[in-house]
């Protein structure tokens, strides 16, 4: 499915992310973008805010 939306020219999104080894598949079949349990647990308006400046005071 991957290869099949990479072909068509389309942004390829894996939902469900659990596991480092589903990750590296990902990585693997070329599947930059990715959700799930394993990147980061859902969270609340402000700590997302929070998160966010974070991650821009670190780069």
């Amino acid at each position: 499915i991957i290869g099949i939306g990479i072909g068509l020219q389309h942004h390829v999104i894996a939902e469900g992310v659990e596991t480092s080894t589903q990750l590296e598949f990902l990585r693997e079949n070329k599947c930059t973008t990715v959700q799930g349990f394993y990147l980061n647990r859902p969270m609340s308006g402000e700590k997302f805010t929070s998160f966010l400046v974070g991650r821009s005071a670190n780069n």
